[in-house]
């Protein structure tokens, strides 16, 4: 009769499992005692979702500020609050922390300047986002729940990398 494995094949592998002869640390019975099980499909579908958002989109200009109505049966326009151009002395990248849950807008050259600044806009502070086809001027329109500080956004270089 053939005993019965208590082990598992991973990659042509056989991990075998025993009762051990000595208790383990208690820092390691711990921390396994709080570390959550996930279930490797879940875990491989969150993975591929963060390599998916793993781009990072060159910005050329943001501008932030209000989407008013001049009037109440007129459509929407756009008051520029604050700008800051990218293209002549500086550099904007536009990425996704799935992670984090948010998005970020690094300003500055980490190669070329001492000091940037990143925007962060969570997720869960999105009202709307609308993406602007305008040829050869495409743009990103957020619109969020709590406003930004405009004191914050006085100047493009404000803390370090």
């Amino acid at each position: 009769m053939k005993k019965e494995s208590n082990g598992i094949t991973i990659n042509e592998k056989q991990l075998k499992f025993f009762p051990a002869k000595t208790k383990p640390f208690l820092a390691l019975a711990m921390t396994l005692d709080k570390t959550p099980y996930v279930d490797p499909d879940i875990e491989e579908e969150r993975q591929k979702t963060i390599r998916a958002l793993n781009v990072h989109l060159r910005i050329d200009n943001i501008q932030v500020g209000l989407f008013y109505r001049p009037s109440p049966n007129a459509g929407r326009n756009f008051s520029i609050e604050w700008e800051c151009s990218l293209t002549d002395n500086s550099i904007g990248w536009l990425s996704w922390e799935y992670e984090h849950k948010l998005i970020r807008v690094r300003i500055g050259d980490p190669m070329t300047e001492q000091t940037g600044s990143s925007i962060v806009i969570k997720f869960s502070n999105i009202r709307k986002l609308g993406i602007n086809c305008d040829f050869g001027n495409p743009g990103n329109h957020t619109a969020i729940y709590t406003p930004t500080h405009a004191s914050s956004l006085n100047t493009c270089v404000s803390s370090m990398f």
